[in-house]
């Protein structure tokens, strides 16, 4: 903090030398943003990952969420790199267990950045199942399960924010989601938009929203 506040002083007074009062003005508050704003408004994404995800219904319940990520080439190699150890392309059950639990158990911690409303109600997200981790086209893909077993109502609606609130992953739907339905219930599913909506990231909602309707 004495660094940005030193570096707000020595700015400042070079500020000052501008040639008119009015972009001296605008070089002090640009310059009192940058310093104490934390970093916040120049957030942007490092990481980029499009993922799929599947619902999956059975019985009297939504059972859980398949998902499917897929890495950008950039980070996918840094992950080859680090658990392919013998560089040929393939992942062993050794290699697996290392990634699994260096590069995946510990997004537990941020609930796999997947918030999932059932009746407007948040559930947490407290394991998963089924990592399979696999390399195709020099892209790292992770595949998961995420266990739910809600019971349906007589009319239920489940919506899916997936989304980094730091912005420093970028998520995005890469297709359509998907029902498997084994229950017999009406389910529509539709992909809410958000992007048009609103001018900057407003950290609560992903920029596509998975909204799913089950009706009796």
């Amino acid at each position: 903090m004495l660094f940005r506040v030193i570096l707000f002083i020595v700015l400042s007074i070079a500020a000052l030398m501008a040639a008119n009062s009015k972009k001296m003005i605008k070089s002090i508050i640009f310059i009192t943003v940058f310093l104490f704003s934390g970093g916040v408004l120049f957030a942007h994404p490092h990481i980029f990952i499009q993922y799929s995800v599947e619902i999956e219904i059975t019985g009297n319940a939504v059972s859980g969420i398949s998902s499917v990520w897929e890495f950008d080439k950039a980070y996918s190699s840094t992950l080859i790199m680090d658990f392919d150890k013998n560089q040929d392309g393939k992942l062993s059950p050794k290699e697996i267990t290392e990634l699994k639990n260096k590069a995946f158990i510990g997004l537990i911690d941020y609930e796999y950045f997947t918030f999932i409303d059932m009746d407007s109600r948040r559930l947490k997200i407290s394991s998963v199942s089924g990592f399979s981790p696999s390399i195709a086209g020099g892209r790292m893909i992770y595949r998961f399960f995420i266990p739910l077993n809600q019971e349906i109502k007589k009319n239920a609606c489940l919506k899916i924010n997936i989304f980094d609130p730091t912005i420093y992953i970028d998520f995005s739907l890469k297709n359509q989601p998907m029902i498997s339905n084994s229950s017999g219930v009406n389910v529509k599913c539709d992909v809410i938009d958000h992007s048009k909506d609103r001018c900057f990231f407003d950290g609560e909602t992903a920029i596509k929203e998975i909204d799913v309707q089950i009706t009796k």
